[in-house]
């Protein structure tokens, strides 16, 4: 077993998260399950040690006292923990859910405990028979999953649930923010945890839809947005804007001389009403569903009072964490994590996705959600699958784009 496998399997990052974020608000020690021996750094270890020592003793959970707690049972220099911690603290790695670090910190113990307890039966395969060796494995795995089975209190009672609905409901928060089309609006509305999927094939408009939908959020709704484009530049995507706010047409950004006086004055008027929005666009060429989480959690930072939607253009063109799997499990791993950035920073996703070619086969030409391209578990991880469509056959209907609802977790398609 290499060491570079087994360091890859190190949670530090979800570790450094969960610290921070008990020692920011100590009041999350209620949700706090992860056992110190999960942590796969020794100073993440002892320090969870300390909280748990604090916590059973009844004492103020700040830095100080942690830090006593480590140098009284390893000799670590008071000065350097003192500088970590300063630089923790002031961090904005904090989150309000830790159960979702807490999950990847559990996993990743399981992982290493795995390929440790795989490692022993290879090194006794040669010196055992097969059959004790499948037996050692089954049985060590049986063991972690019992030791690292901490989760459980991720669960709440019904009437607390019900309590917590009852109220957001009187003190009138909106469970949903509106798409700003009346249509759609009939169908479903942008709720936190939500994977929203739009889909079309190349050309139809899911782009431009996308963006619009974000352009309503952030105008009718007074929300926040941000959009990560792997498929068109910032300036690309600016450039639809301010056509479709300006009600300027497009053709004319690609030669400036073609720009009217009428033309500058609706561009700067447009320019006037985007100043005061909080609509972001990211357009890095190496995006992964890590980035998107890291970059999503600052914007939302300092969005604290607002429902960000985030708008990634498109799905299958994100960069995998691990390019060694096949695509369609590249896509699958991709899609869950979009769900989970959702859940877990409490925000809405709207995920742009390209479809396949079978609709053109069909006699009705209009996708479904299995048209998806490589959808691995796309079909499953969206509450809401939109999809555009085009009939290109029927001179009637020809130029007309039709939105579709094929797919409603909380409510009817149409």
């Amino acid at each position: 077993m290499s060491n570079e496998l087994m360091q890859s399997l190190k949670t530090s990052n979800d570790e450094e998260i969960l610290l921070v974020s008990l020692i920011i608000n100590p009041m999350l020690v209620n949700q706090l399950v992860v056992k110190p021996f999960m942590m796969s750094e020794e100073i993440n270890q002892l320090s969870l040690k300390a909280i748990y020592e604090v916590i059973e003793r009844n004492l103020s959970l700040d830095v100080p006292t942690i830090i006593n707690y480590i140098t009284a049972s390893k000799n670590y220099d008071t000065g350097s923990l003192y500088e970590r911690f300063s630089v923790l603290s002031t961090s904005e790695l904090a989150s309000s859910n830790i159960m979702v670090y807490q999950e990847n910190i559990v996993e990743g113990y399981k992982k290493r405990m795995q390929l440790k307890a795989l490692q022993k039966a290879i090194d006794n395969i040669l010196v055992s028979k097969s059959d004790n060796v499948f037996h050692s494995v089954t049985g060590n795995f049986e063991a972690i999953n019992k030791k690292a089975d901490v989760l459980e209190k991720n669960s709440k009672r019904l009437a607390d649930i019900s309590v917590e609905f009852i109220q957001s409901l009187q003190e009138s928060k909106p469970t949903y923010y509106k798409t700003g089309f009346k249509s759609l609006d009939a169908l479903f509305g942008w709720q936190k945890g939500d994977l929203n999927i739009l889909a079309a094939r190349p050309g139809i408009g899911k782009t431009a839809l996308g963006i619009e939908l974000g352009m309503k959020h952030v105008q009718e709704n007074k929300q926040a947005v941000i959009v990560f484009s792997k498929e068109m530049t910032r300036y690309d995507l600016v450039k639809r804007i301010h056509s479709s706010e300006a009600k300027i047409q497009s053709h004319k950004f690609k030669d400036s001389d073609k720009l009217e006086l009428k033309d500058w004055e609706r561009l700067y008027a447009s320019l006037g009403v985007m100043s005061d929005l909080d609509f972001h666009i990211d357009d890095n060429h190496y995006m992964t569903p890590s980035y998107i989480r890291q970059k999503t959690r600052e914007f939302i930072s300092i969005n604290k009072d607002k429902h960000v939607l985030v708008i990634v253009d498109y799905l299958q063109l994100l960069n995998s964490e691990n390019e060694r799997l096949p695509r369609y499990e590249q896509v699958t791993k991709i899609s869950n994590d979009l769900k989970a950035i959702a859940k877990e920073l409490e925000c809405t996703v709207l995920a742009l996705a390209q479809l396949n070619r079978g609709n053109e086969n069909r006699q009705d030409t209009k996708p479904k959600s299995s048209d998806i391209k490589e959808s691995g578990s796309i079909e499953q991880d969206a509450s809401v699958i939109i999809m555009l469509h085009r009939d290109l056959m029927s001179e009637e209907d020809r130029g007309l784009t039709e939105v579709l609802i094929t797919k409603n977790r909380n409510g009817s398609p149409g």
